[in-house]
């Protein structure tokens, strides 16, 4: 379980609601009065709050991987707080930590460049460019990547893959060692290429985890990822 003073403000929320749970938005959390009742930024319910008032939903969120679920109400207006015009939610339970997979995977098709792993963090580990790729989905612990090359495969090799969660964005570009751990052929009418299975590797940069986690799960949040 999670309390509500437990939050950082601007987390990213999921928020369910309708009576067949048919409206998904994205939201993010901003400040709480008490155990129940906190204040969340949601524009499209806001605009049309005389709609969404006194209805339950489901929210979720995510904190330090974890993933929390708690029923709520919409009361109304929250005012504006810290900078952002809010509503407010009632908690109908508490936030209780769910079941999932260690790593939830995404569909995600980016561009994707492939290095030679190398040492030096400068480089960030990149050695010589290999050939590009595109991925078939992600998660926070690997990549599956669709490419015309043939790569190496052993236990001792390390490669360095490129990517933008947010195409276009400097702040979501990764560099990101990763071990080869499967290889099948991909035939299409258009195309023959190789499939691979990557696993990261985050020893050098235990940060990038938690970092790509946050991209992911805020993609989700938009509908971008499925």
């Amino acid at each position: 379980m999670i309390r509500l003073n437990h939050i950082q403000t601007g987390a990213p929320l999921s928020v369910v609601v309708g009576k067949n749970k048919d409206r998904a938005f994205r939201a993010r959390f901003v400040d709480n009065a008490n155990d129940s009742i906190y204040y969340v930024y949601c524009q499209d319910i806001f605009n049309d709050l005389d709609f969404y008032a006194g209805q339950k939903l489901t929210v979720d969120i995510t904190v330090s991987d974890r993933l929390y679920r708690a029923e709520s109400r919409i009361s109304g207006k929250g005012g504006s707080r810290k900078g952002y015009e809010t509503v407010a939610f009632e908690l109908l339970s508490a936030f209780q930590e769910q079941k999932r997979r260690a790593h939830d995977r995404y569909d995600f098709q980016v561009m994707t460049n492939i290095f030679n792993y190398s040492d030096i963090a400068e480089n960030d580990y990149k050695g010589s460019f290999i050939c590009d790729s595109v991925s078939a989905d992600i998660s926070k612990g690997g990549m599956r990547l669709l490419a015309n090359r043939k790569l190496e495969h052993g236990d001792n090799i390390l490669y360095t893959l490129e990517f933008s969660v947010k195409p276009g964005s400097l702040f979501s570009i990764y560099a990101i060692p990763a071990r080869l751990v499967r290889i099948a052929r991909s035939v299409s009418v258009f195309s023959s290429a190789y499939d691979y299975g990557f696993i990261f590797d985050f020893t050098q940069r235990p940060g990038d985890q938690e970092k790509l986690f946050n991209d992911l799960f805020e993609l989700r949040l938009t509908g971008a990822l499925r």
